[in-house]
């Protein structure tokens, strides 16, 4: 396998999370399937997989075809130097919305916010640990 994807557990939600900085578009096709609603999903498509121009992240809903678990997949674009914590908190905030809208939380502008808040803090502590090298630190298995 070219690509190195970590995967975390979340433990509560019955969903995966992928992040990965090295990939091979062909094997990512393969293996993961682009969610389009919770009854449809489709092939990815180039544009999934691929940055636009200032893009330093990229976050996909998918589902992964081998082991049929929700999968949000998080790609880093490491050509870029400039990546921030604040884009990383970006990307997790994006997979927040995507996992709890599968699970049908209510909107949280009208509720507390606080257990999005601590989902998307274990989000960007699993992003920050693949950017930093140190998937480990936070249960990151290497998937085969």
């Amino acid at each position: 396998m070219k690509s190195k994807l970590y995967s975390f557990n979340p433990v509560i939600y019955p969903f995966r999370l992928v992040v990965t900085k090295s990939f091979d578009e062909e094997e990512m096709k393969a293996r993961f399937s682009r969610v389009e609603s919770k009854s449809s999903c489709v092939d990815l498509k180039d544009e999934d997989l691929q940055f636009g121009g200032t893009e330093s992240a990229h976050t996909t809903a998918a589902a992964d075809r081998e082991t049929s678990f929700l999968t949000e997949l998080i790609l880093l674009n490491v050509s870029r130097d400039d990546i921030s914590v604040g884009s990383l908190s970006h990307e997790a905030m994006h997979a927040v919305a995507d996992m709890t809208s599968w699970f049908g939380f209510p909107d949280f502008a009208n509720y507390t916010s606080e257990p999005y808040c601590y989902l998307e803090e274990w989000i960007t502590d699993c992003i920050y640990s693949v950017f930093t090298d140190k998937p480990e630190s936070m249960g990151g298995e290497l998937l085969k």
